[in-house]
């Protein structure tokens, strides 16, 4: 009978649809439409009756997102108000006086499958409840724990049994639960042996690692925090779970929410890409040409897992299957070929039989034979697994840049142990917004000497050969050095291309190539490999990124820079001119400060080559970095930034757009670099 009304509830709906002409509506909704918070709110019934509502957001956002709201519509809206203006829904679907029982859970379902079925909305919605609005998305979570994408919840009650425990028959606060007993059909002894409450059905939701996050005040009378959140939290984590809560000092129940809600909207709208269990990290991609790409993963598993990749705009599908072992930590690169040039692909990973990937985000886009569109590139480095960082891949993503390169301290690992190498680069991989941020875009790297293995280090340190192969496991760069020794690459996108340098393997290891008496940054082989590259490249602009920085301007003490090898530096400049080699750009990371610096190369390479420095993503700036310098034409000191570069296309304007961005997302400094200004003159 249940599944006869089902149907029919959907079929109202959608009658109300197509048959409705004294009702005002749009945007496809049935019902009556109405203002809320100057965003469209359409009302319409299902099952017998119920209330259920949709608000519209102005611009809907890829995936077409939404937050349901369990009980108590209205009530400090600030999050749904934040989220309508970045293109999520909000839907409500009337439970009062059910407690989230069965018949609750029945009630949601018609509205979930009408929404994703007739509106294409996401299938995996994340869920909000407020007080006993815990009650129904934890019944929901626990029915369909594979149909959300997160929950938040706000003093959500999360059990009964807290509130019976130690009471008898005639006891006056039964009371306040007689109507919850009565909708669950529980007797006082039944409620205390009661285990359907999430509370006491932990392991089902940890078992689909699904993200919560819970804001509560310490001292709430009405769901106490400690039997409710506190106890929850034990338990969810205990068994892998990952769960955040936000604690209001001294808080009561009442108010709910936060007054600036960025940080559960941040937490929302980061989970709205969703990995199977069976992939514990990424994916993400790496290195792509205009036929071929190359895809990141690691799997919960030793086993073959498949990658399919499909045009956006249909065509054939291209597919690879690679098996991750123990050896490389399960970690696997997926290698497709015979893609077509300037395609946008989006992709999915099945392993074990399961697909893995759900959401938005997971896409990608071939290099184009011939490049008319801009060229936008972010540079980083200096990163932890904080909150600090993570808005940085938040802004990020929100530039909406075509390829991440990251130049070190990315993480900080201090250890050439390799154990610990590969821990480290899990837990920064999980980060939820970077994870987000480098599935639908190409990430590079090199490396400092944090995650090369010690803090200021050179190419003697013990135990190199583990850090290498742990950055070859966990990055997906066009190449790792000459293929036994060292990471450096090279990447071109459009008119721009990119050679990433290693300062560290070969740092201080054997006489420089310029003068025997002198050790050498690069080593002999790399700096063969650049020249050859220089000479080869018929980029407009080249861009020499490593963790370094190119100059002497330092702190005290500090001698990891090319300022200790400056017979190595002024050989690349006399290279440069020696080659007629234009457009040269060096850019660095790692002192924890944003500077630009103009060399007078003039007299070596022709013109004078710029140093961009961009550091940090965390928020640990040095004061005394601000060393002077002949040349300094900029120095900031602001912590969780990034350097954004943008290269025209067009034939008769040709410049690099430099910005360096802060922490509000708003460019702090900007330059601009023309072809002309970076050639020699003729």
């Amino acid at each position: 009978m249940r599944s006869t009304v089902r149907h029919a509830a959907v079929c109202l709906v959608l009658a109300m649809a197509c048959t409705a002409t004294s009702t005002s509506w749009g945007a496809g909704f049935p019902g009556t439409r109405s203002e809320w918070h100057g965003y469209q709110q359409y009302d319409f019934e299902v099952v017998g009756g119920v209330a259920c509502r949709v608000v519209t957001p102005r611009h809907v956002a890829e995936g077409r997102p939404w937050i349901w709201r369990a009980r108590f519509w209205g009530h400090e809206p600030q999050t749904e108000l934040a989220l309508l203006a970045e293109g999520f829904h909000v839907a409500y679907c009337d439970v009062a006086g059910l407690w989230g029982n069965g018949e609750a859970v029945w009630r949601w379902s018609q509205l979930y499958e009408y929404l994703t079925a007739e509106h294409a909305f996401s299938p995996r919605p994340a869920l909000l409840g407020m007080s006993r609005g815990g009650l129904i998305i934890y019944a929901w979570a626990l029915k369909y724990p594979a149909r959300l994408s997160c929950i938040y919840g706000d003093a959500p009650v999360m059990g009964l049994r807290p509130y019976v425990a130690g009471r008898d028959e005639g006891d006056p606060e039964l009371e306040k639960v007689s109507d919850w007993m009565t909708a669950h059909g529980l007797t006082l002894r039944l409620a205390k042996r009661s285990g359907h409450d999430a509370l006491f059905r932990v392991a089902t939701l940890a078992a689909h690692r699904i993200p919560i996050l819970h804001v509560c005040g310490d001292a709430d009378e009405s769901v106490p925090f400690a039997t409710h959140t506190a106890e929850f939290a034990r338990r969810y984590r205990d068994l892998g779970g990952s769960m955040q809560v936000i604690v209001k000092k001294g808080g009561k129940h009442h108010p709910h929410s936060l007054r600036d809600p960025t940080r559960i909207v941040s937490f929302i709208r980061d989970q709205q890409t969703r990995v199977a269990a069976e992939i514990t990290h990424g994916p993400f991609v790496g290195h792509v040409t205009d036929s071929t790409a190359t895809l990141w993963a690691r799997l919960a598993a030793a086993g073959r897992g498949s990658l399919v990749a499909t045009p956006v705009g249909g065509g054939r599908a291209v597919s690879s299957e690679h098996e991750v072992t123990a050896e490389t930590d399960r970690c696997g690169h997926w290698v497709l070929q015979g893609l077509q040039p300037g395609t946008r692909y989006s992709y999915q990973f099945t392993v074990a039989g399961k697909k893995c990937l759900a959401g938005r985000g997971f896409s990608f886009r071939t290099e184009p034979r011939v490049q008319r569109h801009e060229t936008r590139l972010a540079f980083a480095s200096c990163a932890r697994e904080d909150e600090g960082s993570a808005r940085v891949w938040r802004r990020m993503l929100h530039a909406d840049p075509q390829a991440i390169v990251l130049l070190g301290d990315t993480p900080y690992i201090d250890s050439t142990q390799l154990a610990e190498q590969r821990s480290r680069y899990r837990e920064f991989a999980a980060v939820p917004s970077f994870r987000q941020l480098v599935a639908g875009r190409r990430f590079y790297a090199t490396w400092d000497d944090h995650d090369f293995g010690r803090n200021d280090t050179d190419g003697n340190l013990p135990g190199k050969s583990n850090a290498r192969r742990a950055f070859g496991e966990y990055r997906a760069n066009a190449s790792y050095g000459n293929g036994k020794h060292g990471i450096y690459s090279r990447f071109r996108f459009g008119g721009v291309e990119v050679f990433l340098l290693d300062t560290r393997y070969f740092a201080g290891t054997e006489p420089s190539p310029f003068d025997p008496e002198k050790r050498s940054l690069l080593g002999a082989e790399q700096w063969k490999w650049l020249g050859r590259g220089l000479r080869d490249s018929t980029a407009r602009f080249k861009i020499l990124a490593c963790g370094m920085i190119w100059n002497e301007a330092v702190r005290p003490g500090k001698r990891d820079h090319w300022g200790s090898y400056p017979h190595e530096r002024d050989a690349l400049f006399r290279f440069l001119g020696r080659e007629r080699i234009s457009g040269v750009v060096l850019i660095g990371g790692d002192v924890h400060r944003s500077r630009v610096v103009r060399h007078d190369t003039r007299d070596t390479a022709g013109y004078p080559v710029i140093e961009l420095i961009t550091s940090p993503v965390h928020s640990g700036v040095i004061g005394n970095a601000n060393a002077p310098h002949p040349g300094l034409v900029a120095d900031f000191g602001k912590p969780h930034t990034f350097l954004l570069i943008r290269a025209s296309a067009g034939v008769a304007y040709r410049a690099l757009q430099i910005e360096f961005v802060g922490q509000d997302g708003q460019p702090f400094h900007k330059l601009e670099l023309t072809e002309s200004a970076l050639r020699m003159p003729e």
